[in-house]
């Protein structure tokens, strides 16, 4: 088994977050952590369940039962991506990621407070607020600015990077869905590399569909 600590600097990822990978190695079951980083195209994270907030501290790689999500190489530092299969339709995904007031069930980030205003189903152009919390209080204006039904949809606020999720139907009641963290379009590329945000995002996209699947898995 496989222990991943996660040790905080200050009290939140963009406050200088440092994550700091720990291996700890089972007598009967060895696992060599460098070559599952080094030398394959994806990580699987395994054990981010509701209960493992970044904010606690740990994250346990557990047995092959766990809920897990593939971490994809994308062959850009600014996008950040991560994949789960979800029994569950292809619409019944969607309405969930098209509804703000219910973001905050799958947030893997734990910064999400509340849905303060927009429209309960998202639409292309659609803006809808949030309120936040990630060291500090504050509020952000979203704007739905890709979106086809039951197969994407993505937003971005004033930092002009984006949060995409893509489904892919596998059967009527099974899917491939996709999260993206893109920060290629964004104003801040000083503020988020001086904040470590990428590596905290890799980390959330994977935390926010183990957080998806469980949602849409429970129903």
């Amino acid at each position: 088994m496989v222990l991943i600590a996660l040790r905080l600097n200050l009290q939140s990822p963009f406050f200088g977050l440092k994550l700091i990978l720990s291996q700890r190695k089972a007598r009967s079951d060895q696992i060599d952590l460098g070559q599952l980083l080094g030398s394959s195209s994806h990580l699987a994270v395994r054990g981010l369940a509701l209960g493992d907030a970044i904010g606690k501290g740990s994250v346990i790689m557990a047995d092959e039962q766990q809920v897990r999500a593939e971490i994809l190489e994308t062959g850009d530092l600014k996008v950040k991506s991560a994949r789960i299969i979800i029994n569950a339709p292809a619409e019944k995904i969607f309405d969930l990621l098209a509804n703000p007031r219910r973001h905050k069930e799958i947030d893997g980030s734990n910064t999400i407070q509340a849905n303060l205003s927009g429209p309960e189903r998202l639409s292309l152009g659609a803006k809808f607020g949030m309120a936040m919390h990630l060291g500090i209080d504050y509020k952000i204006m979203n704007t739905v600015v890709e979106f086809q039904e039951n197969k994407l949809i993505a937003w971005r606020h004033v930092g002009r990077w984006r949060w995409r999720y893509e489904i892919k139907e596998i059967s009527p009641n099974q899917c491939e869905v996709t999260e993206s963290f893109d920060g290629r379009k964004s104003i801040s590329q000083s503020w988020l590399k001086l904040r470590k945000a990428y590596p905290w995002t890799q980390k959330v996209v994977a935390k926010t569909l183990v957080r998806l699947k469980e949602v849409m898995e429970a129903h």
